[in-house]
This record gives C-alpha cells, structure tokens and sequence, in this order.
C-alpha cells in the first residue's frame, strides 16, 4: 500500500553530503529505500541542527541552495507546490516532494520571509523545533511562554499563503494559543501520544482532540523515545495509533516517521537522550510496509489502512495547498 510520510529529515542529508562534493544524494541514498517502502510522497523539511543554531540564517541558506541544486538535478522527484501536481507526479511515475521548514527562528519577526519561502515552494511549516524564538516557544522553551505578537500575525500570513501549519516541537502554551489564533486545519506532523508515553514531544489528550475537531491529523512518530519508555517497539507504535484513533477518530491518524538512519552520528548525539535510536522491523524508509502488515494484523480494514497511510493527509493537502 502506498504511503505519504509527513516528515523527512532527508534535506539534511543532501545538505551534508552536497557539501562535501557529492550529488544525486537522493537518488543514490534515498529513493531506493523510499520505493521499496512504497513511500510515494513525502514532506521533506528544511531543519537547522543543532550545531549551527549560534547562525540560524546562514545554515538555511546553506540547506535552501543545496536543496534547489538537488531538485534540479533530480529527475525522478517532483516538487510539489499545489496539490494536483501529486496527480502529475503519479503519472510520471516521481517521488511526490512537499518541501517544508522545521522551525523559523533565522526570521526573528520578519515574517515577510514567509512570502520568499512560498515563492521557493514551501508549502509546511512550523514555527519553532524544539528552541525558543521570536514567534513561539518549543518544548525546551520557557513553560510559561507562548505565541508572541509577531507569532500571531506569522499564522495568519501562512494560512493565507497556503501553507500547512505543523505544532509539532511547540510547547502547550503554543499549542493552545496558535489553536485559538488559527482558522484552517493545522497537524502535528511526527508526534505520539503522551498518555501512552510521557515525552515531552508527545500530544496529550485535549491536544489530539483539538487538532481533529480543527479537521488535523497526528502523524505519529518511529523515533523511539516518543514510542515507549520501556518497549519502543512497532508493536507499542501500534498502540499509540490504536489510541489516537479511539479517541480522536481514524479520520485523524497518519504517519510522520521521522527516520533517522542516514543522519550523521554527531547529529543523532546531538538530540538522542538514550541509545535506541531505531525500531526493530522499521529501521529505515524501506521498512515502512512492515507497519501495514502489522495494521492488518491488528484488523484494521483496507479502508481505514489507507486513510492512516495517506488519505487523511491527502484531504488536509487538498484543503491548504
């Protein structure tokens, strides 16, 4: 069965590896193990490690060149800046491409950039990763602190560019102040429950149910310190979309995998917080298919199998881009 993965780290790849004189990262790195996943779309997001947070603007000029000179010289890949192109991308037979920002802490308040990143074909976004900036705070931020004034109107500008806004990384008090400012459907693009997994970076209750009664959907995630504390299994992966979906409906279940095998090891270091850093039979994008056989073993039926895999993101698409 086909699926869509709302969030790639991949761009931080093709950046890496683009820097250091190679090209066709995607192509020789990636597009096996998304195809033999059946992986036909996927958001793939400009995100600023770690390590360069000290010249957030720099490094995502450095990511934005580097990803255009792949997207150029790519074939096999197509860019999607409006939904009928995944149609076109299907009929050539090419991976359907969303780009999208993982955090825009390099815009301080001008968030005009947002007109120059619609203009380069993002058509994702969220306002923070896991820092503090000045539009929102993420989990690492200060508890007590929020959307900020500039964050406010950033929402609004996205929203009316058509971009796809993602709460993922924002801490509660963002969360719930971006869900009383914003008027689309918003997702979280790669996070679990936290009931099931007391994680920072996971939804609680009220959360989940608010971005479904918003027309959302949770992507969750196979990094394994947001599946389960003691078991991080694909079973326990299982179980948070088992919840999910009891609680805010199937309609609002997709997949975020957020694979990290191909990233550097001082990257992974740079975030991990234990030393599991892979799922047993979903390592990697060409395992993807093992999580729709264990669906199927759950007795999901094919209808609500392929609404977790790619339709619920499809019509959340179709309505913002």
């Amino acid at each position: 069965m086909k699926i869509f993965d709302a969030h790639s780290d991949i761009l931080t790849d093709v950046t890496q590896r683009i820097l250091k004189g190679e090209e066709e990262i995607i192509k020789n790195y990636h597009l096996d193990k998304l195809n033999k996943g059946n992986i036909f779309g996927a958001i793939f997001v400009i995100w600023v490690e770690p390590k360069y947070t000290d010249n957030y603007e720099k490094r995502i000029m450095e990511i934005i060149r580097c990803s255009a000179k792949e997207f150029s010289n790519t074939q096999e890949i197509q860019l999607i800046t409006g939904y009928e192109e995944f149609k076109k991308a299907k009929n050539q037979e090419k991976l359907s491409l969303l780009l999208g920002l993982e955090g825009a802490a390099f815009m301080g308040e001008n968030i005009d950039n947002f007109y120059m990143l619609h203009q380069l074909g993002v058509r994702h976004t969220s306002l923070t990763w896991n820092e503090e900036n000045l539009l929102a705070t993420g989990v690492n931020g200060d508890p007590r602190k929020g959307i900020t004034g500039a964050g406010k109107k950033a929402i609004k500008l996205i929203e009316e560019l058509g971009i796809l806004l993602d709460v993922s990384h924002l801490n509660e008090r963002s969360f719930w102040d971006l869900a009383k400012v914003a008027s689309k459907p918003f997702i979280a693009s790669h996070s679990n429950a936290y009931r099931l997994c007391p994680n920072h970076r996971n939804l609680k209750d009220d959360q989940i149910k608010t971005i479904a009664d918003a027309g959302g959907v949770i992507g969750v995630n196979a990094w394994p310190e947001f599946i389960s504390q003691d078991n991080p299994d694909i079973y326990s992966l299982l179980d948070h979309i088992d919840y999910i979906a009891d609680l805010a409906g199937i309609d609002h279940v997709g997949l975020g995998f957020d694979f990290c095998d191909f990233l550097q090891r001082e990257t992974i270091d740079s975030f991990k917080n234990n030393d599991v850093t892979t799922v047993t039979g979903l390592e990697d994008a060409s395992k993807a298919q093992n999580l729709i056989k264990a669906l199927e073993k759950r007795n999901y039926s094919q209808q609500d199998i392929k609404k977790i895999a790619y339709k619920n993101f499809m019509r959340v698409l179709q309505k913002i881009i």
